[in-house]
């Protein structure tokens, strides 16, 4: 019995491990977030098998009824290609735990090299009241 016990352990403990392949956030100044000001996530993938989600997470604070974000999310790959879409957050509604809305940006895809992606996220416009824009790679 007692073996079974530390197996069953060993295997809580090893899935206790962190939530996400990569989590970064960055502040923004109170002066608010512009088109002038892109930010930079850098991710180094080593696994070419499983399938991800990226998320785009930006937390608020008091927000005017009818404020969205318009963003631009580009991907540069280790081998030099460049994956660009647009996206639009209405960040109008009840907002999760802590005052996060969260877009997905990019659904079951698999990073297909290893080596570093740069992805970029640059906001059309400015935008106030947002207190930090993140990306989370599930």
């Amino acid at each position: 019995m007692r073996p079974f016990l530390l197996l069953i352990s060993a295997v809580v403990l090893a899935s206790c491990g962190k939530l996400y392949r990569y989590e970064r956030f960055y502040d923004i100044p109170m002066e608010g977030w512009g088109s002038d000001g892109p930010l930079y996530y850098s991710y180094f993938n080593d696994d070419t098998v499983s399938v991800v989600d990226i998320d785009m997470v930006v937390v608020t604070e008091r927000l005017p009824l009818d404020d969205t974000l318009h963003v631009f999310f580009d991907i540069n790959t280790p081998d030099g290609m460049v994956a660009s879409c647009d996206y639009t957050l209405p960040l109008n509604g009840d907002p999760g735990p802590g005052g996060e809305h969260t877009v997905r940006l990019v659904e079951s895809a698999r990073f297909r090299r290893c080596g570093n992606y740069l992805m970029t996220l640059r906001c059309d416009g400015s935008t106030v009241n947002i207190k930090a824009v993140g990306v989370i790679i599930r």
